[in-house]
């Protein structure tokens, strides 16, 4: 097995396992909360401290301790992406994984004497742990992998994510029943320790770069290097960075293209329904269908089952439409954004008229995943690699925002009593659904009418 493969692989284990932890936590809060309004009816069935160890927290906050795992998240991969830059990222990688792994383990301790605060504060730390992953992983790969075999190491990695997030909601249900006296304690146990594989292997097989790696083979590390002169990428010399003349981003210029808002807008309207799908689906299956947590776990990975498999596919599609079709890049692209946007708007549309019936609201969740995958990128071509970075990330931390907005917004429903949409749950999760359906279309409109893949005039420096 070559080594490139290896590091490929870890790097998708290591994506699994930041949205493993969060698909833990979402079962296990629903648990958490879950079981406390029936304790009282069943406590000649459960110990004392088996009572204590479930907690009376409304949706509010709820939504804030989900929420919590994006406070650092969102704006850290900016900071560390400059280091990894400098220094490399095989340590900031490594630490990306110890850390959540550490903390999972002490998480349950914690929590039973110290309860939401503790929790809140473990998720801020993990989200910032996590915060780590992603740029240690682009800064790895643009190392180890050139040309198509980038894009697939990529590729990977959004693979990684519904892997591990839905084989965490398959098996967190059974986790949380395993053993009475054990309870929701499980799902942490099992999430810190299946980060130990890969930590040990990390230490045996990761490096900053091929030449530094004692475990490739000569003729490994001499294909890479051909590969290596073969790519032809406008890159900038660090010589030149001291000519300010040459490297100076027109930062005004770019905060009021709207070529840029128009992507960053889609970027940020995409990541509010995916977040507020993943992180309080769950919760939806419980309180609406009234599921067991054993239900719960089973159609919730279903349902970022079919994300991945939406994931896989639409970068296959989009690309036999470009070169057997003749179809240009914008237009793919749009066409895929429309699919991305408009579909899951519809989809949810559908759900608020088929509450009542659990197997069509299921089905059609399903599909609204499987609609959500796009490409991860700008919409408009970036010649100097400097600035890609930099709003790459610009727009990635401002999507990673709707992590936090997402929660917030069905706490804040549900605990304002015939405020928004109606008293019944069924009416207050409408009211959430419309509201995630104008995001929705919004940003597609907004991208629709002014994204293109032309270069821009600030970019031609």
């Amino acid at each position: 097995m070559s080594t490139r493969l290896i590091i490929g692989m870890l790097g998708m284990y290591a994506c699994a396992l930041l949205f493993m932890y969060r698909a833990g936590v979402s079962v296990a809060l629903v648990y958490m909360t879950q079981m406390k309004s029936s304790s009282s009816s069943s406590s000649s069935n459960r110990t004392l401290s088996a009572e204590n160890r479930y907690f009376d927290w409304n949706q509010n906050k709820q939504g804030t301790i989900l929420g919590a795992s994006f406070y650092l998240y969102w704006c850290l991969p900016t900071i560390i992406g400059s280091f990894t830059d400098r220094y490399g990222g095989q340590w900031f990688a490594f630490i990306g994984v110890l850390g959540p792994c550490i903390l999972s383990a002490i998480a349950p301790l914690a929590i039973d004497y110290y309860q939401d605060i503790a929790l809140i504060i473990i998720q801020i730390m993990i989200g910032g742990f996590h915060g780590f992953t992603y740029p240690a992983w682009f800064s790895l790969f643009s190392r180890w992998f050139y040309g198509d075999e980038r894009t697939r190491a990529n590729s990977w990695m959004q693979i990684g994510n519904a892997i591990g997030c839905s084989g965490m909601y398959l098996l967190a249900g059974h986790l949380c029943t395993f053993s009475t006296t054990i309870g929701w304690h499980m799902i942490f146990y099992v999430m810190a320790a299946i980060h130990i594989p890969w930590i040990v292997l990390w230490l045996w097989y990761g490096s900053d770069d091929p030449h530094a790696n004692k475990r490739i083979s000569d003729m490994e590390l001499q294909f890479i290097e051909r590969e290596q002169q073969q790519q032809n990428v406008m890159t900038i010399k660090p010589s030149t960075l001291s000519k300010k003349s040459e490297i100076r981003t027109p930062w005004l210029r770019i905060l009021v293209s709207p070529v840029v808002w128009s992507s960053v807008i889609c970027k940020m309207c995409c990541a509010f329904g995916f977040f507020l799908i993943l992180n309080k689906m769950p919760s939806y299956f419980a309180i609406i269908f009234h599921l067991t947590i054993e239900q719960n776990g089973l159609m919730s990975g279903l349902v970022v089952a079919a994300f991945g498999i939406g994931s896989f596919l639409s970068p296959i599609i989009c690309n036999y439409l470009i070169k057997h079709f003749q179809m240009s890049p914008l237009l793919t692209r749009k066409i895929s954004q429309n699919i991305a946007m408009i579909g899951p708007a519809i989809c949810l549309l559908g759900i608020t008229y088929y509450h009542h019936e659990q197997q069509c609201s299921k089905e059609i969740l399903c599909f609204c995943m499987d609609s959500l995958p796009v490409v991860n990128g700008l919409s408009f071509r970036i010649m100097h690699e400097i600035m890609l970075v930099l709003l790459l990330v610009f727009a990635h931390s401002l999507a990673f925002l709707m992590g936090i907005i997402g929660p917030w917004l069905v706490g804040s429903v549900f605990e304002r009593s015939g405020s928004y949409g109606g008293d019944t749950p069924i009416d207050k999760w409408n009211f959430v659904f419309y509201i995630t359906i104008a995001i929705y279309l919004f940003g597609d409109i907004i991208f629709t009418i002014f994204g293109t893949d032309q270069q821009q005039d600030w970019d031609k420096i």
